[in-house]
């Protein structure tokens, strides 16, 4: 009896992959975190990591302004962020938390994390409901978060985040990969 009920959960367990690989290789996005509305925030933030290569225009920090702008060749990990909201918004300033790339001490201490860094991003665009755009964080280990700093809207007003973590979302575990036919 146990070997059929082993049969039946990989069974189970392969059609549940299969399926999730269908929804990859169609584009179809995997949920990510979403911090939400609130009083805290004032949009839907989203945040997935964004795989290099394809044609992908990447946003580039601004203390990487060297290399203008835009980038179309990713030199390190990245993100993809969306923003909805229902004010019209015209820019968003954000940053992005990563560790660095390279040897560190890892400290042994409970509650305590290795040092992070940070990059400050600008996306301007003709006032919408709704912001996207790639970030190109570069030479990082791995992206911890995304902070809106501040939305300035279509008719001027500003909202500033009064702290670090009032608008603030960790990326998707999940990574959409390019299919290949």
């Amino acid at each position: 009896m146990r070997s059929w009920v082993h049969v039946g959960v990989m069974a189970v367990a392969e059609w549940t992959i299969v399926a999730a690989a269908g929804h990859a290789q169609t584009g179809t996005p995997v949920n990510a975190p979403v911090l939400s509305n609130t009083a805290r925030c004032p949009g839907g933030l989203r945040v997935r990591h964004q795989p290099m290569g394809g044609a992908t225009v990447w946003t580039v920090a601004q203390e990487d302004k060297d290399q203008g702008r835009h980038a179309t060749e990713a030199k390190g990990p990245g993100v993809h962020v969306e923003f909805d909201t229902t004010k019209r918004v015209r820019m968003l300033e954000l940053s992005v938390s990563y560790r660095p790339a390279g040897a560190r001490v890892m400290p042994a201490e409970p509650g305590t994390s290795a040092k992070e860094s940070k990059k400050t991003f600008v996306l301007q665009q003709e006032p919408s409901l709704s912001v996207d755009g790639d970030l190109l964080v570069g030479r990082a280990a791995t992206i911890t978060r995304v902070h809106l700093v501040s939305a300035t809207y279509g008719d001027g007003t500003v909202w500033h985040a009064t702290s670090e973590d009032e608008c603030s979302v960790p990326p998707s575990l999940f990574m959409l990969v390019e299919a290949k036919k």
